[in-house]
């Protein structure tokens, strides 16, 4: 399916790229694979685990800014792209490809960050509340 242009954001001044939630999944698919075909000219586990947490913690990211955005609400909602999958979903694909592909314990340092940033979420809105004016 091509990519469609959807109409400009009045906030924005420019049109973006709509995609489909389908064709999200697949740039991330294709993303990841990437990054673990760089990784053949090594069979260092470690360089691997590396490489795979880094989408993941990128998700992670994604949902604490999300999580922010909704309970601030300093950013105009016309900005927010609900048609995209939640960036758990994109997480939750990309932790089975992973698996499917290395085993389980490819996720171990994945998973100590992503836990790590998690166990910080409040603490982390909280000081996103703190930097508000007044």
């Amino acid at each position: 399916m091509p990519l469609r242009l959807s109409a400009p954001l009045p906030s924005a001044g420019h049109a973006w790229l709509a995609r489909t939630r389908e064709q999200e999944f697949q740039a991330d698919q294709t993303g990841a694979l990437l990054v673990l075909r760089g990784l053949k000219a090594t069979d260092d586990p470690v360089m691997t685990y590396l490489a795979v947490a880094g989408p993941l913690v990128f998700f992670v990211i994604d949902h604490l800014i999300t999580r922010v955005r909704k309970e601030i609400d300093d950013i105009p909602h016309g900005l927010h792209m609900s048609d995209h999958p939640t960036s758990d979903e994109r997480g939750a694909a990309l932790r089975a490809l992973f698996t499917e592909l290395h085993g389980p314990a490819v996720l171990q340092i994945a998973d100590a960050c992503v836990h790590w940033l998690s166990s910080r979420e409040d603490d982390i809105v909280a000081a996103a509340r703190r930097q508000l004016p007044g």
